[in-house]
Formats: C-alpha cells, sequence, structure tokens
C-alpha cells in the first residue's frame, strides 16, 4: 500500500513543545461557501467519519479581490495554524480529493513530512532536473517536529517576504529549496493514488481530484524553472561541452559556446574573462574588441573588461594608458577590481623603474612574493622594498616556482634551482623541493624540514624583515606607548581597544605605505601583534613587543603556528610563547610589561648577505657590518 522510499533511521524525533503520539492524526483542510467545493468538503468528512479519522475541514471566506491563487496561498497559513492548533501530525488534503481507505497509520514512522512526487512519479523514475516543482501540493503530511516547525515558519517567511503573485505551490517549492530544516522525508506510492484517468487501482488510498484553475494561471503567477534549465545547469552542461572541443582544438567552436554561456548568464563574470582570455590567445583582435565593447556596456561586466585593457597596458609597458584605465575602474566603484588594480600596478612599477633607469631584465632579481589579499599585506609586499634598497635595483616578479623565496611562509614554493632566503614553512610538516636553492630560512624548525625532505641548508637563520633598520631609519619621537598591529585575518574581530592605543594598519602597499608603517612602528614604546611581521619588525627595530590572537576573529592565521616558534628560536628565545588572547580582555593595554619582549640575539645581517643570491650596495654591508657590531 505504501512504499517507503526515503525512509528515516535512529529513535523516535522529540519534539520540543510536546510529544507527537503515534495515536493521534487530524486531515485538515478548507473549502469555500456553496458550490462545488462546499459539497466535496461534506463529501470529504464523510469519508474521515467513516474511517474514524479526526478532521478539522474549515469554511473560509473570500476577500474582496481576491482570486484562486490568493485562496491557495492561504493554505500554508492554514496548515501552519492546524499544526500549531492541534499540536500533532496532520494531513493537508485538497478538499476534492477522495479517502477509498483508512490512512489513520500513514502518520506513523520517524519522518517530518509525506509527500507525493511530482506528477505522482515514482521516485526512481522521477528526474529532478526536469520538473520545476518536487513535491505535489495537493496531499501533505506534517509531523509535529522540530524540523517540521522550522519549515513551515521558513514558509510563512517566504509569504511574507516575496513579491509578485504565487500560490502554495510556489511557497513550499521554494522552502524545500532555501530550508536549513533538513528533513526526514517519506515519499508516497504512485500506487497510493487512484487517478481519474486510470483505470481501478487496488490499495489506492485516494482518489485524486483535478478541478482548479492551474491552467488559467499559468505564466500569470510566480514559479520556478525546471533546475535544467537554470542557468548554473546550463552553464555547467556548456562547460563540459567547451572541454571537450577543446580536446578537439576546434577554436571557433570553443569562442561559440562561451558566448552562449554569456547568452544564459550576462553577469557570468568568470566566464567573460575566459572567454577574453581565449579570444587573445587564439589572435583574434576583432572579435576581441567587440567583446570589450560588448563588457564595457555591462554595469556587472565593464570592471573586468577595463581590467583586462589594463593588464595588456602594463605588459606592453603603456604606463600612461594602464594608469588611464586604472582611473576608469575606480570610477566604478567595483572594490575588488581596485584593489587588485592597485596591486598589479605596484607590481608593474617595478618595471617601470627600471625601464626609466635603463636595467635590462638580466641584471635584475627574479623574487616572488604573496600579493593577496589585494592590494596588499606589509609582510610581504617589503620583499621588492628591501631587495630594491639593498640592491640599488628594482626587482622583477617572479611566478611561484621560479622567483627567489625570501621574506614570508612560502618556502614550499621553492622549485629545481629557486634559490631560498630566509623564508620559512607555515606548517611542521609538508613537501619541499630537495633540489631548492637554500641559501638561508627563517629558523632552525624550518631547516629541519628542509633536511626531512632530502634538501640541504646549512645553518644561516634570517627573516630579512631584519634589514629595516639599516634601510629606514626609525622615528625620531615616541608619540605612543602601545602599538596594536592585526593580522589582516584579525581586523573586524571585536576588540576593546583604547584610545591611547594606536592602531597600526598592516594592509599596505607602495614604498611609501611601507615606510609610513615603519614610522608607526617605532613611534611606540611597545607592540602588540597578531601577526608575526609585527613581532619581527618591531624587534628588529629594538621594540619590545608580544604575540597576541584574537580568539573571537571568525578568521584565523593560516598554519599550524610553527612560524611563530620558528622566528623566535632564530632570535635565541628558546621558551614556548603562546600568543596572548585579546578577545576577552576589558583593556588591551593592560597586558603586563614582562610579556612583551626583545630579541635575546639579533640576526646576524652580514651573514644573511653573505648567502645571499645578489649582491647587495657597498654602503648597505657597511650599515649591516655597522648594525650587527652594535
Amino acid at each position: 500500500m505504501l512504499k517507503l522510499l526515503s525512509k528515516a533511521l535512529g529513535a523516535p524525533q522529540a519534539s520540543p513543545v510536546t510529544n507527537d503520539p503515534f495515536g493521534r492524526f487530524v486531515i485538515v483542510s478548507f473549502y469555500t461557501a456553496g458550490g462545488y467545493y462546499e459539497e466535496k468538503a461534506k463529501e470529504l468528512k464523510a469519508q474521515c467519519d467513516r474511517f474514524g479519522l479526526e478532521h478539522e475541514i474549515a469554511k473560509i471566506t473570500i476577500k474582496p479581490n481576491e482570486n484562486w491563487a490568493d485562496i491557495c496561498r492561504r493554505k500554508v497559513r492554514f496548515y501552519h495554524k492546524m499544526l500549531h492548533k492541534h499540536k500533532c501530525a496532520i494531513m493537508w488534503l485538497d478538499v476534492d480529493s477522495k479517502l477509498q481507505a483508512d490512512i489513520g497509520t500513514l502518520h506513523q514512522g520517524h519522518f517530518d513530512m509525506a509527500a507525493f512526487m511530482r506528477n505522482f512519479k515514482y521516485l526512481p523514475q522521477f528526474n529532478p532536473g526536469s520538473f520545476a516543482r518536487t513535491f505535489h501540493p495537493g496531499y501533505l503530511l506534517f509531523r509535529y517536529t522540530p524540523r517540521t516547525i522550522q519549515f513551515l515558519d521558513d514558509c510563512l517567511e517566504i509569504d511574507r517576504t516575496h513579491e509578485g503573485p504565487f500560490t502554495d505551490d510556489y511557497i513550499l517549492e521554494e522552502a524545500l529549496r532555501t530550508t536549513s530544516a533538513q528533513m526526514r522525508l517519506m515519499i508516497l506510492s504512485p500506487d497510493d493514488l487512484q487517478r481519474p484517468i486510470e483505470p481501478e487501482k487496488e490499495g489506492a488510498l485516494f482518489r485524486h481530484g483535478n478541478s482548479g484553475n492551474v491552467n488559467e494561471y499559468k505564466g500569470k503567477v510566480k514559479q520556478h524553472i525546471p533546475r535544467i534549465l537554470e542557468p548554473a545547469t546550463q552553464k555547467r552542461v556548456l562547460m563540459e561541452a567547451v572541454q571537450a572541443l577543446a580536446r578537439q582544438g576546434r577554436r571557433n567552436a570553443i569562442v561559440v559556446m562561451m558566448k552562449r554561456i554569456l547568452q544564459v548568464d550576462p553577469a557570468d563574470f568568470e566566464s567573460y574573462v575566459k572567454l577574453l582570455d581565449m579570444l587573445r590567445r587564439f589572435d583574434s583582435p576583432k572579435e576581441l574588441a567587440a567583446e570589450l565593447a560588448y563588457g564595457r556596456k555591462s554595469k556587472v561586466l565593464a570592471p573586468y573588461a577595463i581590467r583586462f585593457e589594463m593588464m595588456r597596458a602594463l605588459e606592453d609597458g603603456a604606463w600612461e594608458k594602464a594608469d588611464a584605465l586604472f582611473e576608469e575602474i575606480k570610477q566604478t566603484g567595483h572594490q575588488k577590481m581596485i584593489n587588485f588594480g592597485h596591486s598589479r600596478l605596484f607590481r608593474f612599477s617595478l618595471d617601470r623603474r627600471a625601464q626609466a633607469l635603463n636595467i635590462p631584465d638580466s641584471d635584475r632579481v627574479s623574487l616572488f612574493w604573496w600579493e593577496e589579499p589585494f592590494p596588499g599585506n606589509l609582510g610581504d609586499i617589503i620583499n621588492p622594498y628591501i631587495v630594491e634598497k639593498l640592491t640599488g635595483t628594482p626587482p622583477k616578479y617572479g611566478p611561484r616556482g621560479k622567483g627567489m623565496c625570501a621574506i614570508g611562509s612560502i618556502i614550499k614554493f621553492a622549485k629545481t634551482d629557486v634559490p631560498v632566503w630566509g623564508s620559512g614553512s607555515p606548517h611542521a610538516e609538508g613537501v619541499l623541493a630537495a633540489d631548492a636553492d637554500y641559501r638561508a630560512v627563517r629558523g632552525p624548525l624550518t631547516r629541519d624540514l628542509v633536511l626531512k625532505n632530502g634538501g640541504k641548508c646549512a645553518k644561516v637563520y634570517g627573516d630579512a624583515a631584519w634589514f629595516l633598520p639599516i634601510l629606514h631609519p626609525a622615528a625620531q619621537k615616541k608619540t605612543h606607548k602601545t602599538g596594536l598591529i592585526l593580522h589582516y585575518t584579525h581586523e573586524d574581530a571585536p576588540l576593546n581597544v583604547g584610545s591611547d592605543v594606536r592602531r597600526i594598519d598592516i594592509r599596505r602597499l607602495g614604498y611609501d605605505q611601507i615606510e609610513a608603517f615603519l614610522d608607526e612602528v617605532t613611534s611606540c614604546e611597545r607592540i602588540i601583534s597578531t601577526s608575526l611581521h609585527g613581532v619581527i619588525i618591531a624587534q628588529a627595530y629594538g621594540i619590545p613587543a608580544v604575540l597576541a590572537t584574537a580568539s573571537n576573529s571568525a578568521l584565523q592565521v593560516h598554519g599550524d603556528g610553527i612560524k611563530f616558534d620558528d622566528y623566535f628560536l632564530s632570535v635565541g628565545i628558546k621558551q614556548k610563547i603562546r600568543p596572548v588572547d585579546l578577545s576577552p580582555m576589558e583593556d588591551i593595554d593592560a597586558i603586563p610589561a614582562e610579556d612583551f619582549l626583545l630579541a635575546k640575539q639579533k640576526i646576524n645581517l652580514t651573514k644573511l648577505l653573505d648567502v645571499a643570491p645578489f649582491d647587495a650596495l657597498p654602503e648597505l654591508r657597511e650599515k649591516a657590518a655597522a648594525f650587527d657590531a652594535d
């Protein structure tokens, strides 16, 4: 009689309001006065009485200007009301349906909701992608459980907040697609229903009534579309086709398919950028120009079209054109693109400066640094600053696996023969290239990992941020007792920062901002930092620092903490340093003075320069020696 195609497991689910006794079950429905529906309501009541089923089949009054769709929409509010009124399992039946058998035990089971699949399909033969809706709304059994209550609350919220004409069908499907109530579902079998067009079916529980105005209201009320027609599904199918065409080398067909993806979803900026890149690689200047013009007309795609043009200008060395295009990006107000543009202009400013000085690429250090989060993070962008100050020559950006790895937890990106000069690992375990050129590492723990992976590394330790004091002098005057530096993952943490504490933003880009950061740090008597480089830079300048964290931050610093231990060991601090949690503090400036640490031994700058894969300026070597001797 009933096929359980989705059977819940485990013990009965207790309701937070009351128990849901299997013995009580109420049939609910409503009807409008007079005519066909009132007659059907009488029949349904009689059928319930015949089988001894408790029921509440209510007469409703049609409000002025209320149409068929509005009445259908009221169903959701009605069975929500009935569930809370009876506090037991209820089953909504469209009033023109007919009970053909006793369903008094239908509610027994550990599930939340029971229903027929759309068009009364058998579940294994039901293709959810082909249907706009999942369930038939005329037969809905709700047990009085927490998940059911939440689901129906979500239905009422959709009814309240969504605009436009729609019926119970729309509400039910929208709730199913969006609710967080992961209901246990019992699927009723097609054999449980006798439809008017079908021959007599032995064992059917219901005879389906087929009245209503569904066809009349098609296209007039809000409805979902089949999932197979949703943009995300179509794009996935089209991208599969693109990959197949790529394997066949059919360039023109790929372009046609990518354009079709943009027709399906005109706001798909990722596919748009891929299309631009394809047209550039395929050397199709006319088509590329046409797509750029198309993108510029779209509010969504315009920032990406302009970014594409800016990147081409930067690669071509058309500096003034790139500057002008960046101004256009800023006018779009697209902050993500603005931040990206700032980052790329900074990277190419090194090429711009080298070109102005007539310095060939062969004389420049190939250097990799981490550029995200855009526009820039001080612990990463000090890489080119320090190398340029030490050599007098702007370095060039080297892609990961090709450029020297210096400052930061980027040692894993070093490949065959790539120099490593002071970088470290964020994890105690990891795979490193045995044949990278390990000149120096951040600390002994990173060296141990290099040796474990079969590499060779001398006992030369030190983060190159220790060169900053000889490259930029400390501020002449102390203006604040305490400075606070938060890792970018902690920027939004709710902390009690007193007015006397100087907030020092680590999100910087450009040499002028690096030096402004250094001035702010050195104007403080002590530093609290959740960023490793906040601690490193403070100690390099001889300023005591305390390592901190913010446990109430939604994001946390990447890694397992080895990088902090690694650094502290490199400056002679052997005891385990546990970060101070700023989250529960009422006043972070109240951290005891003894928690603020100085380096017990300085990083030897001369040794670092001796193993550097570049030649430092003579005057900088002299400053390094003086720093070591002081």
